[in-house]
């Protein structure tokens, strides 16, 4: 993946999906959200609607992963 930019909540990626399609993921930095905190931001994130903000599509949670 091509990184696209590193910022204070973690690095921005382009990726290319199986079906071609191009997605963005970002990879978080050290988050202190437990899993059901962490939830309820990507609920808020998903949320948002604006033409400066990419539409979250799907997030992942582990202990030492979280990607959106």
């Amino acid at each position: 993946a091509e990184v696209l930019g590193k910022g204070t909540f973690g690095t921005a990626y382009k990726a290319i999906l199986e079906d071609a399609t191009g997605v963005v993921v970002k990879r978080l930095k050290e988050v202190a959200f437990g899993k059901k905190d962490f939830e309820q931001f990507m609920e808020i994130v998903g949320s948002l609607k604006h033409e400066n903000v990419v539409e979250l599509k799907a997030y992942y949670y582990s202990k030492d992963e979280k990607l959106m």
